[in-house]
């Protein structure tokens, strides 16, 4: 597979089922550790050929053909954009991958999904939490906090560079936290990369909103007060970042908030946690 199957269709139709599963085919082959033993160039070649699909910024002048003729256009790549986020294919690629780099792969490009959904739909960010919540579908799969670090770093940088509006990605990240079901492992991630956008956004001033560190807290306690009877320590480990953020988790909500609940949830279940 190389850059030949993009040049089947220059121009991207939202309904173009064919153009989503060439899209589909090279987000998958991304998630295989497969493609760990295939040589740099290669595994370089994919990454960038995934990125043409979902930021329209890969216009005529990267393709370099100076036929007028783009790999893809805000459309097409709205629709692939979409197809990541809304229609699944970030949640089924994170199912699949099964090797450090095959995580890391995924998560470049949910992040560069997230950036290009900001950047090119500011008007309409209905995509923004479903990619949000690829995103830390990948990371509880991982169970990899240094991969939950780099996102947040290389996404905090993003926002800041591009100058673009973190606090739509704070929101979206909160309401990840805030879904309801089978999922309550997501909350972990969740409050972390929302503190760390958070917290990035508002250092200068140091003026966290209450309501906002209040939220944290809650859906933090929320998640690890009602599962049955600890969440398991690799996913509260992905609330690190959260847990040791000064300007979210000061002393007194600590030993107010935290502690005490925290306590009560250990007492009464002594066994999930003793050897």
């Amino acid at each position: 597979y190389c850059f030949s199957a993009i040049h089947q269709r220059h121009t991207m139709d939202e309904g173009d089922s064919n153009t989503l599963e060439l899209f589909e085919s090279t987000v998958l082959q991304l998630a295989s550790c497969a493609l760990d033993v295939a040589s740099r160039s290669k595994r370089a070649g994919l990454v960038e050929e995934a990125a043409a699909w979902i930021t329209s910024s890969y216009d005529d002048e990267l393709d370099g053909d100076g036929d007028g003729e783009g790999f893809s256009d805000a459309a097409g790549t709205r629709a692939c954009r979409a197809r990541l986020g809304k229609g699944g294919l970030g949640v089924l690629a994170a199912n699949q991958c099964n090797s450090p780099h095959s995580f890391k792969r995924i998560a470049t490009l949910l992040q560069t999904a997230v950036l290009a959904t900001l950047k090119e739909e500011s008007d309409n960010l209905e995509n923004l939490e479903p990619l949000c919540h690829a995103l830390c579908h990948l990371i509880c799969q991982a169970r990899d906090l240094s991969l939950l670090n780099d996102v947040a770093g290389s996404l905090v940088r993003g926002l800041s560079e591009a100058k673009h509006d973190d606090r739509a990605v704070y929101n979206a990240f909160v309401a990840v936290a805030r879904l309801e079901g089978g999922e309550s492992v997501l909350v972990f991630p969740a409050v972390s990369l929302a503190s760390s956008i958070l917290t990035s956004s508002l250092e200068s001033s140091n003026a966290i909103k209450h309501n906002d560190k209040d939220e944290l807290i809650n859906l933090f306690l929320k998640a690890s007060l009602t599962s049955t009877p600890f969440p398991h320590p690799i996913h509260v480990a992905l609330a690190t970042p959260f847990l040791t953020s000064d300007h979210i988790i000061d002393q007194a909500a600590f030993d107010e908030r935290l502690a005490p609940a925290l306590g009560l949830k250990l007492r009464a279940h002594p066994e999930s946690v003793l050897p």
